[in-house]
């Protein structure tokens, strides 16, 4: 049985789960350690993000699809 995911006193928007937008330049150079990046190399790392987080999510949801399938060949 699936552990139930403790819920934070924090909503999904102030966890940041709730955008609507991409991160922008300025957010990213709000980070002392990407302050001194230029706007292309800032461009590049919310590309590099975005292709990370697509990977991230489609492994997820592989594995949600085998589990499923996995779980109704058991019954």
């Amino acid at each position: 049985m699936r552990k139930q995911i403790q819920t934070s006193k924090y909503n999904e928007v102030e966890r940041g789960f709730g955008r609507k937008h991409d991160i922008t330049i300025e957010e990213v150079k709000a980070c002392n350690a990407f302050a001194n990046f230029s706007d292309i190399e800032v461009l590049e790392i919310i590309e590099t993000i975005k292709r990370f987080t697509t990977i991230v999510h489609d492994c997820y949801q592989r594995k949600k699809l085998y589990l499923k399938r996995k779980e109704q060949m058991e019954v």
